[in-house]
């Protein structure tokens, strides 16, 4: 329909035309940074991952350019911390090996993970647990793969209901692995951090950690915004550092825009009203015509 013109404004695209539409379309296809991560968390309460080594080994060892460029191929940029670019006022953690070689990667991961215990002959063993979706699946297997040939982790593929598993990751004992994710409700950095707080209901890998609560309680009274943020960005440091959720990329939004469409303002909430669009009107040379 939009190639047609009888759409101006699409509200997403299929992600499996992601390299066509932006080859086709150009500037008409607008992809912006969305206040949204995708991860999947670790049972810190539990064996295997209540150790901080085998954590860590787990999250070295997937490849996020390889995970983002192959598995996803949608523009969505690899995540290597919790807190998504862009936003306000706010510089978001990323781990510092993010610019290191992926063989120096891979040999810390490789060197966690036998100080843990874990060898070709007695290798980690278990399971992920994701929602049922094609593409939660194939995130899935992308991630069993790297986790096999990289250190060597058995893991074995678990998907339910999205219901089901809701109600399950109440139970730590059902799932070591989970698949989740989450959206900002407002453009702040405390609607991502305030989920990891002691006790918290979407707190689902049980991070627990005073010292984190205690800078999220000092950012919540700090008038000064800089200061604020950067009690914020102390704290996001503090809980990227302890391992609780391999974070895998950050989501980003994408329309097709007609060039016809003005007023258009792309933001990291994707919240567009149409009262503040409007279309171009026709030059008076075409009217003529």
């Amino acid at each position: 329909m939009f190639r047609a013109g009888e759409l101006d404004y699409t509200s997403n695209v299929p992600s499996a035309l992601f390299s066509t539409l932006r080859e086709t379309y150009g500037a008409q296809f607008s992809v912006y940074p969305l206040l949204s991560v995708y991860f999947l968390a670790f049972d810190m309460r539990e064996p295997p991952f209540d150790d901080i080594r085998v954590r860590e080994a787990a999250t070295r060892a997937v490849d996020r350019d390889d995970f983002v460029d192959v598995v996803l191929g949608t523009g969505q940029p690899g995540a290597w911390g919790l807190v998504p670019p862009g936003v306000d006022g706010y510089e978001s953690f990323a781990y510092a090996r993010r610019d290191e070689p992926r063989a120096a990667q891979l040999a810390r991961a490789r060197e966690l993970y036998a100080q843990a215990g874990y060898s070709d002959e007695r290798p980690l063993r278990f399971e992920l647990l994701y929602n049922t979706s094609d593409n939660h699946k194939k995130n899935a297997v992308a991630v069993q793969a790297m986790l096999r040939e990289n250190i060597g982790a058995d893991v074995s593929l678990i998907n339910q209901e999205w219901k089901v598993m809701l109600e399950n990751r109440k139970s730590p004992e059902s799932w070591d692995l989970l698949r989740l994710g989450w959206t900002g409700d407002y453009n702040d950095a405390n609607t991502f951090l305030e989920t990891f707080r002691s006790g918290h209901p979407q707190n689902t890998s049980g991070y627990a950690d005073p010292q984190f609560d205690a800078l999220l309680d000092r950012a919540n009274l700090e008038p000064d915004p800089q200061t604020r943020a950067n009690l914020l960005a102390e704290a996001e440091e503090t809980l990227m550092l302890a391992y609780p959720v391999l974070p895998l990329y950050f989501y980003v939004s994408k329309h097709l825009i007609s060039d016809r469409v003005e007023g258009y303002q792309p933001n990291i909430m994707d919240r567009t009203y149409s009262k503040h669009l409007r279309l171009a009107q026709p030059s008076q040379a075409s009217l003529t015509q």
